[in-house]
């Protein structure tokens, strides 16, 4: 009978595989995935919603004048449908550990599949995750002086890393009085969605008729984005008037791109520049009540808020600042040793949102108007440019010539110069 029972318990096992494995197989050989990825998707899959543990350490830079003050520091989860605070402590700047204040934070493994990531010079693949973003706020009143020093910062996580560090910087604030009809209410979620950013160039490539190019940009790219906060605050909510300060920045986080290339292209005369689609922004509304009544107002980046973000293509004017290296006549090769560096780059953007205000059933206006940082970081994405066919060039043409048209080197253009 035991025996019989097993058979029956490996043949069940059996048809389980089949059925999970049978339908990979042919997706496998329908769309020339290899067996082993699609096999690797599924099981990521499977376990997409698992939870994980993440440490994060908060450390506290204090300005003079905010010794001895006691501050909250609150960690709050971004979400799609709002703010959800996950950890609050109060502590005296002189009594934070040494290894930081301590929150455990528990997220979701969102598998989004697989990306690619440079090692020893080679590409190798990687499960990729959805970022979760959390932020932390850190306060502090001295009622003597009726100063508030405040601090902020977002930070996102990847569930595959245990720890992150975060350290949030405290100023006093210098405010304006403004009606409480200003001052937007608490528990508001805002979307800005499908912004074209053709001011962040993340890489650019201009060659010559004879020329070669290469690009490549795995799966989930990151491309982190300057986050703002702006917040209003009274030590008396019933009042008619509150503090208002201006927006500031509070950090940075990543989005992550759709795979581009690999596409080479050889002997066609092109200049082109890559710039991100598809990038959303949320702004969230938070209220605390100690050390005293604060509305805190967030603008964060967000992946998958609307389509995804993406890189486009524009027509490229290049300037030819550093030289990097020539090519004499005869040579058909990808020109080596360029040393890329973090590139930084701004896009001016202006948003305006109307919310329900603390004062009843009135609206309160409120509009950002900046520059948003864009930090694009090299080492996660590859570019190359040489020459591919010089009987394609013109005969005068001595050598080709490379230049860097920015000083992160991750715009580059090639021309023929005679000696």
């Amino acid at each position: 009978m035991r025996e019989v029972r097993m058979r029956d318990v490996a043949l069940s096992l059996a048809l389980v595989a089949f059925a999970v494995l049978s339908p990979l197989i042919s997706l496998s050989w329908a769309t020339k995935t290899p067996l082993d990825y699609a096999v690797g998707y599924a099981l990521g899959s499977l376990v997409e919603r698992m939870p994980a543990t993440v440490l994060l350490r908060v450390f506290l830079e204090v300005p003079k004048g905010a010794e001895g003050l006691t501050f909250y520091v609150r960690v709050y989860h971004l979400r799609l449908e709002g703010a959800d605070r996950v950890g609050e402590v109060s502590v005296v700047p002189e009594q934070v550990p040494q290894d930081g204040i301590k929150f455990q934070l528990r997220v979701q493994k969102v598998f989004k599949g697989y990306t690619e990531v440079r090692v020893g010079g080679r590409w190798v693949r990687r499960p990729l995750y959805k970022y979760q973003y959390f932020y932390v706020t850190a306060a502090a009143y001295d009622r003597e002086s009726g100063a508030l020093y405040d601090g902020s910062r977002a930070v996102a996580v990847d569930p595959r890393y245990y720890a992150y560090d975060v350290t949030v910087k405290v100023v006093r604030l210098g405010s304006k009085k403004v009606p409480a009809d200003k001052v937007p209410k608490e528990g508001q979620v805002k979307y800005y969605l499908d912004q074209r950013c053709p001011n962040v160039v993340v890489f650019a490539l201009s060659i010559p008729r004879g020329g070669k190019s290469r690009y490549y940009v795995p799966e989930g790219m990151p491309i982190r984005i300057q986050c703002f906060e702006k917040e209003w605050w009274t030590d008396d909510p019933s009042l008619e008037e509150w503090y208002e300060e201006p927006w500031e920045p509070a950090g940075s986080v990543p989005i992550t791109v759709i795979r581009a290339g690999p596409a080479e292209n050889l002997g066609t005369a092109s200049s082109r520049y890559w710039f991100p689609i598809n990038v959303d922004f949320v702004w969230y509304t938070i209220k605390e009540t100690t050390p005293v009544y604060i509305i805190r107002l967030l603008q964060n980046p967000m992946d998958d808020c609307g389509g995804p973000e993406a890189l486009a293509t524009g027509p490229w004017t290049p300037s030819y600042k550093t030289y990097l290296g020539d090519m004499p006549r005869g040579y058909t090769c990808y020109l080596t040793g360029i040393r890329r560096t973090v590139a930084y780059r701004i896009q001016p953007k202006s948003f305006t949102f109307t919310f329900v205000s603390v004062a009843g059933p009135r609206t309160a206006e409120v509009t950002f108007s900046g520059s948003i940082e864009f930090t694009i970081e090299p080492q996660n994405f590859e570019i190359k440019i040489g020459m591919y066919d010089w009987s394609m060039a013109p005969p005068d043409a001595a050598k080709l010539v490379v230049y860097a048209s920015d000083s992160s080197r991750n715009m580059l253009a090639a021309r023929y110069e005679s000696d």
